[in-house]
């Protein structure tokens, strides 16, 4: 269960599932910068679909910028991908994107949903305020556009005991995991597969 809820996590964070019968069009995929991110959930998705899933290097170019390497996981067979959808109910997509029941009700799935959630599309800040006095401030932090989702995941961290607030930013929404001690429970319940984000929540506990 741990696999499939990391599967649907990192696919919501940030990949999809694509359902569209009138251009034949069934896929599941997930493009990143971040090798080891593609390999975690290649590895998953492969277990759960009983297919051995491919990594593509591929290239992009930023705006005004230079070129960089992605890392594309797709799964394009039709009954492969709408099994899944339908057998697990995750819904995604930047606005739209939705937990699955089961997360609310199955720990060993709610887990591996954070899990591939906060390794996809989490950020750890620390930082520093010297007025009134030297203070250190460290916090995990997604944003998305889609505020009922961000909502969803906050009632996720609550039923591990994890404390988070969201407010607006411009467009779009923010979740903050702010403090010590609520990132130390963080890294407790849920963690990071990746090794560079382990490497920074640990700085930031300590």
């Amino acid at each position: 269960m741990f696999a499939v809820g990391y599967v649907c996590g990192a696919l919501c964070a940030d990949g999809g599932i694509y359902l569209d019968a009138r251009h034949g069009n069934y896929q599941i995929q997930l493009e990143t910068p971040e090798r080891e991110f593609a390999e975690k959930l290649r590895a998953y998705l492969s277990s759960c679909v009983e297919k051995e899933v491919k990594i593509y290097e591929t290239k992009r170019k930023q705006y005004k910028g230079l070129p960089y390497k992605t890392f594309i996981v797709p799964l394009y067979r039709k009954r492969l991908v709408t099994d899944f959808a339908n057998k697990w109910g995750v819904v995604t997509g930047s606005y739209s994107w939705k937990l699955p029941e089961i997360a609310f009700v199955n720990r060993e799935f709610r887990t591996g949903f954070l899990r591939g959630f906060f390794d996809g599309e989490a950020t750890i800040r620390i930082r520093f305020r010297s007025k009134p006095w030297r203070e250190k401030r460290r916090n995990v932090r997604v944003t998305s556009a889609n505020k009922r989702g961000l909502e969803q995941l906050k009632e996720l961290l609550e039923k591990e005991g994890i404390k988070s607030i969201i407010y607006p930013a411009d467009r779009y929404w923010c979740l903050d995991i702010e403090g010590r001690r609520r990132l130390a429970t963080f890294q407790e319940k849920v963690g990071f597969s990746l090794q560079k984000k382990k490497q920074k929540l640990e700085n930031a506990i300590n």
